[in-house]
């Protein structure tokens, strides 16, 4: 059960940080407390969604790693296209790393397929 509440937490987090950059940049005349509040609830809502929750009631590990890595590789792909530099390529390269295991399934079955 730890893996499983583990991606939860991570894709929560990963939600959050997201929404928060995207307020950041779109809404600059909003203060900074509704900003926090405003990606807490899309964080819940990323969290407590009703596929979210279905998908997690029968885990399976391909979705729940997915779940996990979705917000933070767009969180470093917003990072790296607004800042090309050594550093963000290099945490983009290292969360895109850390996800493979999301594509590992659809190519295994590929290769055992055919």
């Amino acid at each position: 059960y730890f893996f499983t509440y583990l991606t939860l937490f991570i894709g929560g987090v990963g939600a959050y940080y997201l929404i928060l950059t995207i307020i950041r940049e779109r809404i600059k005349n909003v203060v900074n407390k509704s900003r926090e509040f405003l990606a807490l609830s899309g964080a819940l809502f990323y969290i407590l969604n009703l596929a979210t929750l279905q998908q997690y009631y029968t885990p399976f590990e391909v979705f729940m790693v997915h779940f996990a890595a979705l917000p933070w590789l767009f969180l470093t792909a917003i990072n790296y296209f607004k800042k090309p530099n050594i550093k963000n390529a290099a945490v983009a390269a290292l969360v895109l790393f850390l996800s493979a295991q999301v594509w590992n399934q659809a190519f295994c079955s590929l290769i055992i397929c055919q």
